[in-house]
């Protein structure tokens, strides 16, 4: 509840400090400086110099009801002295030859200045809204949390599309890019160094991922073919970034792999590493929800473990990608990142251990 309170707190206290501001300079001959922004950053609700009228007046500690409705006595009040100041010293910016105002003529207007106001006051509203209830707040930061993922999960797939379109043309195997999406990617985590279990801390230590290094959690449904697929397409990124030129692709294609998705390590006379900036966690503790694409998309069957397809006999699946088919077992260690090959290998003992899945093993290469 304290943390709840202190969002709260750091909330009032945002308008609060306008008003205190606006009021203190009231009292200050005018300057030709300028002012600080508030917070959202709009221009109309940037805190002025003081009051160009001169005018002296005492200091006023608002309370407004920040649960309550926009247009309640109080709430309405201390956003109409907002309003006013920023209207008036803006105005007196203008008419006076030795200062020019600070607020964009399409936006000096009073009902862009009202709505800007109050559009504010109901942000805040919303905010201490859920920080009031607690299930709120835990769902408000839920949410946010999924956001972060998803935004993380969504680079990813950013990268393994641009690098599926080019290897589907120079290999002509159809269904690369149509297995990338979002919702089909392992979640991609931060984390805080106390959380993580001794296990995790060993991994992430051996990845030599660095102190700003993510973890993926992997998803049970995904077959090891299909985690294989990726992340060849991940070191394949980095080849293909590093191409001067190439008669395999367009040279008249603005489709590139983003860059920056892996670093290389030098040291003396060896030669360059490419390290992940991620790293892995135990296949034990893989996330076992069941693909969902919010496009609607379907999994191709090839995408899917065995074993998941034996427990979940009515999940909806796509022929097709033959292809992707024992892609694990055709790979050699020259077509994964280090990481990446000691992880498969790794998954794939847990696919045949745990699970029984066939296939999934491989003699060395």
């Amino acid at each position: 509840m304290s943390v709840m309170n202190d969002a709260l707190t750091a909330q009032v206290n945002g308008l609060d400090e306008i008003v205190k501001t606006l009021q203190a300079e009231s009292k200050k001959p005018q300057k030709k400086v300028t002012g600080k922004h508030i917070s959202n950053n709009h221009p109309a609700l940037k805190g002025e110099e003081g009051d160009k009228q001169g005018e002296e007046r005492g200091g006023k500690t608002w309370h407004p009801n920040w649960l309550g409705h926009v247009n309640e006595v109080v709430n309405a009040m201390f956003i109409k002295e907002i309003i006013d100041r920023v209207y008036n010293n803006e105005k007196c910016r203008r008419e006076s030859p030795n200062l020019k105002g600070e607020v964009p003529d399409e936006d000096f207007n009073m009902q862009v200045i009202i709505q800007c106001t109050k559009d504010y006051f109901r942000n805040i509203h919303k905010q201490a809204m859920c920080c009031s209830d607690a299930s709120k707040a835990q769902k408000a930061e839920q949410k946010k949390e999924h956001g972060r993922q998803r935004a993380h999960r969504a680079a990813v797939t950013k990268s393994c599309r641009a690098t599926a379109v080019i290897y589907e043309k120079e290999t002509g195997r159809e269904g690369a890019v149509a297995m990338i999406d979002t919702d089909f990617a392992s979640d991609v985590l931060s984390y805080s160094e106390d959380d993580l279990s001794e296990d995790t801390l060993t991994r992430w230590v051996k990845s030599g991922a660095g102190n700003s290094a993510n973890m993926v959690v992997g998803l049970e449904w995904q077959s090891i073919d299909y985690v294989a697929f990726l992340r060849f397409l991940t070191l394949q990124q980095m080849r293909w970034n590093n191409r001067a030129t190439t008669a395999d692709i367009d040279e008249t294609s603005t489709i590139q792999p983003p860059k920056k998705c892996c670093k290389t390590a030098e040291g003396g006379t060896r030669s360059k590493r490419i390290v992940k900036k991620m790293f892995d966690i135990s296949p034990e503790q893989m996330n076992d929800d069941a693909p969902s694409s919010a496009k609607k998309n379907l999994p191709f069957e090839n995408m899917v473990a065995d074993s998941w397809k034996t427990s979940h006999p009515d999940m909806e699946m796509l022929e097709g990608v033959p292809w992707l088919k024992g892609f694990w077992a055709s790979l050699t260690r020259d077509n994964l990142i280090k990481e990446d090959y000691e992880y498969l290998e790794e998954l794939g003992e847990w696919h045949k251990v745990e699970k029984g899945d066939e296939g999934d093993e491989r003699s060395d290469q």
